[in-house]
């Protein structure tokens, strides 16, 4: 496993962040034109996914993205999801991007559509990081640039680990720990771990 004290974290969303979960809550509310599904915010932990189907926010995840605010650490998105999805860390629904600290994110749909919905043949995910981790050397006053092994990418496809290390090697690749009493605020333990020079699993 690579080593280096962890300074950009890079998150995948569904079944990292949240899970979808059946909820007679969910009702389709057509977008302004009458076409489509809008999301919304159910509750503080729910939102709109599907009809009958919300996504739940896991245990943990707010005071995961506290913790990293406080720490003054990057942060990016990298998902394979609507292109709608940024959405879903503001403040009109779960509300997890304090002061906007979450940049240079990767949020929509596979640029080729004969792709779309396969993960297991794309390394698009690897792309992305390599795109985010340019974008944060290029775009942002950092003391100096952010090298692979200063990555930390959480994510529940482990075939997404395998396309990140093909494209760049060295970034730490861990699945959500989302079973733990604390959630995914284990993502900040796990940091600890790495940056004292400890191992990490999968």
């Amino acid at each position: 496993m690579a080593s280096g004290t962890i300074r950009l974290v890079i998150l995948d969303m569904g079944s990292t962040l949240w899970e979808e979960v059946p909820d007679d809550r969910a009702v389709s509310r057509p977008d302004g034109d009458g076409h489509g599904d809008r999301f919304y915010r159910i509750d503080s932990d729910h939102m709109f996914r599907y009809e009958g189907t919300s996504n739940r926010i896991y245990r943990g995840v707010r005071a995961m993205f506290a913790e990293l605010h406080r720490r003054r650490l990057c942060v990016s998105i990298n998902s394979l999801n609507t292109p709608d999805a940024w959405r879903w860390i503001e403040s009109d629904i779960y509300d997890l991007n304090a002061d906007g600290f979450v940049k240079h994110s990767r949020i929509g749909e596979h640029p080729d559509p004969e792709k779309r919905g396969l993960p297991q043949k794309t390394d698009i995910k690897g792309v992305w990081m390599a795109e985010i981790i340019g974008d944060w050397n290029s775009k942002e006053l950092l003391d100096r640039p952010v090298v692979h092994s200063e990555v930390l990418f959480v994510d529940d496809d482990e075939w997404n680990h395998r396309a990140v290390a093909r494209v760049c090697p060295g970034v730490h690749c861990m699945l959500p720990p989302t079973s733990g009493k604390n959630g995914m605020l284990d993502v900040v333990s796990i940091i600890d771990h790495i940056n004292n020079g400890e191992p990490i699993g999968n």
